[in-house]
């Protein structure tokens, strides 16, 4: 680095580059890397390159920061592309949209879509502001924390030329009078923050008197001091009653009025417009876009978003302070899931590459080609560390055993051929499916909501037991862990692994107990002594009063249903114990909704007793298909019905 730039740095990491009197341009270096602030006018051009390559090489420069979207602040950037510069330009959209007039080509950082802020890799953040002029729109100041600059643009100027004349003298008011209230705020944020040097656009860097320059501007009267009220701005005026007649068109005009006026606001009594607020316009600008949020929630912010950058841009008033802080939740949120995303499919992707590397004989079960319970168990061994919110479910082929003894071990692989294929087909994308012991599957789940698991795993039970690959039909037992009930006792990852696989294996054997379920968790059995639940399914009001008074007086609590569909909603509100239901129903006829309880693996156990004037050869065939305990004839004894009752609940059936 030549002496005279050496001498020159400010503090360390920090340089004026070039000699332009239009336009300074500056230098800052972050671990080898550097960060060029307004390049300048052409020219200046070849001053400041000869500048920055005695610093840093031209391909180590990352971002060059556009401040102004003037020709003697960007001008020059086109000819240090054509020297091969190759980095992000960081400005606002409105400067962005001028730069490709110039002839610009680099990929653009859009601080107004991006919250006002850029993150380097080293997690050194520079912070942008949007300071108020009347005739351009498009600036913005920096603010770098590390080397406690301000990169000023022309904010200050008036009291660096002449530190003791009023802005009125200098000419310099009719710059910022209207946005009185927007200075005061931006003033305000600039005291709270730790600056020590003030980096103009043009002239000397001042690193005296920095609380002075900021307090000046600050406290300046930029109005005649009245009492704050929104029809003193008439551009706020208007962009809150564009947002209004949005509001009319979206919602209930007398609701929306209701809203506002309660806020204090004065409406025009035929239009409903706003005519009069006791606030400031960017106070009244700022406290509408929090009530219709209070009132509407995020998703009415992310409706109104583009209304009010269209706002910006024609009335020059900045987007609501709620627009931002929301959104940018929402949007660092969405980039927390891509993020999470990137890091799955990198992780899978060096799983492919470690899996290439092994001979497919070791790790892969030779009749279904699923990964085996060798690479399972490593597996597992890493998978809570990587995926803390994942899930293991254990998957069982209930009468696997049966059809071996009726078919042989020929037609046992194949089945096991044919569930590999459908779990293969239907898993979701980032699902790890595993071929282990005997009839046994595992099917892991990196990253899901546990109500989301359970579904997938509900899901895989019902295709099984529905399709038509299989020479006999099969049901699945399915056992489910979360990773989120690991407790903090279990620190070592095989321990982790352990317990993820026991507690999976325990309670798939509960699941077993039954037969074609998913068993989620752990439950403590129900009282044996507990009033049994029996739904009542007909729409003839006299035979449901009938049967309800015989059944209470044996001491069951009953509920009652007229149609299907009434019946299937009770199942899933109550905990049923036995359903007695006719065959011929309106809506949903009583076959149906025993087909249709199948697919729930809880409610597919209830117990199911019909009944029906019609009892023939097909339906009795259909009805044991379905596994229906009973099929009554009507009409019979209720002696008879309420023996089959009290067998079938008290466990004598």
């Amino acid at each position: 680095m030549g002496n005279r730039l050496a001498d020159r740095m400010i503090t360390e990491g920090f340089y004026p580059v070039g000699e332009n009197s239009d336009c300074n341009a500056y230098l800052l270096m972050e671990n080898g890397n550097g960060i060029l602030i307004d390049p300048g006018p052409v020219a200046g051009f070849e001053a400041g390159f000869e500048d920055v390559l005695k610093i840093i090489p031209l391909e180590r420069i990352t971002h060059v920061i556009v401040q102004h979207p003037g020709p003697e602040c960007c001008a020059s950037l086109p000819l240090w592309e054509q020297k091969g510069l190759q980095a992000v330009v960081v400005t606002h959209g409105v400067t962005a949209r001028g730069l490709r007039h110039f002839g610009v080509t680099s990929d653009v950082y859009l601080l107004d879509e991006e919250g006002y802020e850029l993150i380097l890799p080293s997690g050194r953040k520079l912070q942008f502001f949007v300071p108020p002029y009347i005739f351009l729109s498009g600036i913005v100041i920096t603010y770098d924390e590390r080397t406690s600059t301000l990169f000023s643009g022309n904010l200050f100027t008036p009291f660096m030329k002449r530190q003791q004349e009023s802005l009125v003298e200098e000419g310099h008011e009719g710059q910022y009078l209207p946005y009185g209230e927007w200075m005061h705020s931006l003033m305000n944020k600039l005291l709270r923050s730790d600056i020590n040097r003030l980096a103009p656009r043009t002239g000397k860097i001042v690193d005296e008197e920095i609380e002075s320059f900021i307090g000046t501007l600050r406290e300046w009267n930029y109005g005649s001091g009245s009492e704050p009220k929104l029809s003193a701005s008439k551009r706020y005026l208007l962009a809150c009653n564009r947002v209004v007649q949005k509001l009319y068109t979206m919602y209930e005009p007398a609701a929306i009025r209701a809203v506002l006026e309660r806020q204090g606001a004065v409406l025009d009594e035929e239009s409903g417009l706003i005519q009069e607020y006791a606030a400031s316009g960017v106070e009244a600008w700022n406290k509408l876009f929090e009530v219709i949020f209070r009132e509407k929630g995020l998703a009415i912010l992310e409706v109104l978003e583009p209304l009010t950058q269209a706002i910006r841009q024609e009335y020059a008033i900045p987007v609501p302070e709620i627009i931002h802080s929301k959104l940018l939740k929402r949007d660092r949120k969405i980039k927390e899931i891509n993020d999470k995303y990137r890091k799955l499919e990198a992780f899978n992707k060096n799983l492919v590459a470690s899996m290439e590397k092994i001979q497919d004989k070791f790790i892969r079960c030779p009749i279904t080609g699923l990964f085996n319970e060798m690479f399972f168990l490593d597996y597992m061994k890493n998978a809570y560390g990587d995926f803390p919110n994942g899930a293991l479910c254990l998957i069982d082929i209930d009468n696997l055993a049966d059809i071996r003894l009726e078919y042989g071990t020929r037609y046992r692989d194949e089945t096991l051929k044919n569930l590999a294929y459908l779990l293969k087909r239907d898993k979701g994308e980032k699902h790890r499916v595993f071929k282990l012991q005997d009839a046994l599957f595992a099917c892991f789940i990196p990253d899901s909501e546990k109500t989301k698991a359970i579904a997938a795993a509900e899901q895989i039970r019902k295709t099984t037991a529905q399709s038509n690959l299989f020479r006999e039909r099969i049901t699945l037992s399915i056992g489910m862990v979360f990773f989120e009930e690991v407790t903090a006792a279990l620190d070592k990852p095989e321990s982790i692994s352990e317990f993820v696989q026991n507690t999976a294996y325990s309670r798939l054997q509960i699941a077993k107990l039954t037969g074609n379920s998913v068993c989620s968790e752990t439950k403590v059995s129900p009282n044996a002594d507990a009033v049994k639940n029996v739904l009542l399914v007909d729409e003839d009001e006299l035979t449901l009063d009938l049967l309800k008074r015989a059944l209470e007086k044996e001491g069951f609590s009953v509920h009652t249903a007229k149609d299907g569909l009434e019946a299937l909603a009770l199942t899933k509100k109550e905990r049923i114990s036995l359903i007695i239901s006719e065959l011929l129903l309106p809506k949903m006829d009583g076959l149906l909704l025993k087909e249709s309880l199948s697919f729930y693996s809880e409610r597919s156990r209830i117990p199911y007793i019909l009944m029906s004037h019609q009892k023939d050869k097909a339906t009795v065939e259909r009805a044991f298909d379905l596994q229906v305990r009973h099929y009554l004839k009507k009409p019979f004894m209720f002696t008879e019905l309420i023996g089959i009752t009290k067998n079938i609940l008290r466990g004598s059936d």
